[in-house]
């Protein structure tokens, strides 16, 4: 025992007279770390404007004077036939012009004066058809024969024409047709999409679009036409273009009876028609291309463009594409007071919506009938329920409607929605339900997602809140709201150029989510 006692303390003395030396020894400590060449460089970002114009960027280096960026026509191999443009930056952006419909690589290594040039950092991007189609003019498409055109004169060898199931038609182009600039093509199908592909050399294509040709039977109403009587004897599954001018200037309830599709003429240059859409027992309803304007002749408002006007039964998919609309007093889409019906989908599309000023309403307004599905994108809502909810699909109609409700926003720009306090983007009651908020920029509100222990948590993703500032959570959250927990938010300022003016453009070269018609 004395033994191994001994032995302890002699080991015990023995590790400390070690550990005061090593502390004595100052010249082995580390103060700094020295590297033989420059870090590379991180975050590399590649964004594409106007199809072909690259803005790429990256991080900066500590240490790094300047940058070396190579450009490349292949996908991360880097061979030197397939070089570009090469050039040395000073800052962390390179733009340059590309050619359309092709597969690039960009990298970029960082150079220092003092130490090794850092390794090379990556990325593949590919661009889009940079497209010489022209906009359609009135009548250039069919059931069954369409137009296209392109800049008179500028070269091109053919056409290839595929459906979505089929076999595709090629065409090739004249002389003749070069010099006009326009191809005319017969013998398609009725309501069907084709991709149509110009190509100018060899496998240069130079035009890329989807065009989709009419139901047989489709026909022109023209401003001074009765499209009141047109709707009331139209059969069902009919098909309307309305004419480029003022429809109903009085402001009329119309009442949708029957199944039928009313598209403007013209996108450019699109039908005003001054009507609420009172929708009965019907299979779909298609509104596309039009601006609907709820301005009456005495300047009072129409109550809503979209209304279920029966008291039960079903519905099918009622479907606004393209649309823009404005002006009117109550939700942009509701039913009838006590409504118990099943209503299949509301799909809002490419769309712009304005002023919908919610009087005695919300947004939209679905208080007692099951609405299985409601999908919002490319759009944009302006003013909309500014002093109410935003979505309301109120009571819990589970007994009498069992179903799931299935809520999408996808990149979409929501500009003062629900701008009052203790007002929510969501009110849904539901039993069941499922809701995603993704790529949308929700902008200048004081409204929460929701505070309703129904309404499930919203599934977010890339997301942008500018002075929104409750949809993130607080250091200590209110009790009941629901909050983005996706962690990949942002909360920048899209810099829009005149939001007063509804021109939501962002102006922020950082925020590339929301409304795409408002991103370069």
């Amino acid at each position: 025992m004395k033994n191994f006692t001994i032995k302890n303390i002699f080991a015990l003395m023995l590790l400390l007279s070690l550990a005061i030396v090593s502390c004595d020894d100052r010249d082995d400590e580390i103060t700094s770390l020295d590297f033989d060449r420059v870090f590379s460089p991180t975050g590399m970002e590649a964004r594409l404007s106007k199809v072909v114009e690259l803005t790429l960027k990256w991080k900066d280096v500590k240490g790094a004077q300047s940058y070396i960026v190579e450009l490349y026509k292949d996908s991360l191999k880097f061979e030197a036939q397939n070089l570009v443009y090469t050039a040395e930056v000073l800052n962390t952006e390179f733009k340059y012009v590309l050619e359309g419909d092709m597969q690039y690589s960009a990298r970029v290594k960082s150079v220092s004066d003092s130490i090794d040039d850092s390794k090379w950092n990556g990325i593949a991007f590919k661009t889009s058809v940079n497209s010489l189609y022209l906009d359609p003019q009135i009548g250039d498409i069919g059931s069954t024969e369409i137009i296209l055109r392109w800049p008179a004169g500028t070269y091109a060898s053919r056409v290839v024409l595929t459906p979505a199931s089929g076999t595709a038609i090629t065409h090739t182009i004249s002389q003749e047709e070069v010099n006009a600039g326009v191809i005319k093509l017969t013998g398609l199908s009725p309501e069907t999409t084709y991709r149509a592909i110009l190509y100018g050399q060899e496998k240069q294509k130079i035009g890329d679009k989807s065009v989709t040709t009419l139901k047989e039977g489709t026909k022109f109403i023209g401003p001074d036409d009765d499209l009141i009587g047109e709707l009331a004897a139209a059969n069902e599954g009919a098909a309307f273009l309305l004419l480029p001018g003022n429809y109903l200037t009085d402001g009329t309830v119309l009442n949708i009876t029957k199944s039928v599709s009313i598209s403007g003429a013209d996108i450019n240059n699109k039908p005003i028609i001054h009507a609420q859409f009172d929708i009965e027992s019907i299979n779909s309803l298609d509104l596309k291309s039009l601006i609907m304007d709820g301005t009456k002749s005495d300047n009072t408002l129409l109550d809503n463009p979209i209304r279920f006007a029966t008291m039960s039964g079903t519905y099918g998919n009622i479907t606004i594409d393209g649309c823009e609309i404005r002006n009117y007093e109550k939700s942009l889409v509701a039913e009838v007071s006590g409504m118990l019906g099943v209503i299949e989908s509301v799909k809002i599309n490419n769309s712009i919506i304005t002023n919908i000023l919610t009087n005695g309403a919300d947004g939209i307004d679905i208080r007692k009938s099951l609405l299985k599905k409601l999908t919002l994108t490319n759009s944009t809502f302006n003013n909309v329920a500014a002093a109410r909810d935003f979505i309301r699909v109120d009571n819990d109609g589970s007994t009498t409607h069992p179903g799931n409700v299935d809520i999408s926003i996808e990149n979409c720009t929501l500009y003062k929605v629900s701008n009052t306090s203790g007002k929510r983007l969501l009110y849904v009651r539901f039993k069941t339900n499922t809701i995603a908020v993704k790529n949308t920029i929700i902008a200048e509100t004081v409204a929460t997602f929701t505070n309703q222990s129904a309404t499930s948590q919203p599934e977010c993703s890339k997301n942008n809140y500018f002075n929104a500032p409750n949809f993130i959570a607080p250091a200590v959250p209110a009790s009941g709201v629901k909050y983005d927990i996706s962690g990949n938010h942002t909360t920048l300022d899209p810099q829009f150029e005149d939001a007063a003016a509804g021109n939501f453009k962002v102006k922020n070269p950082n925020v590339n989510v929301g409304d795409p018609r408002w991103i370069d």
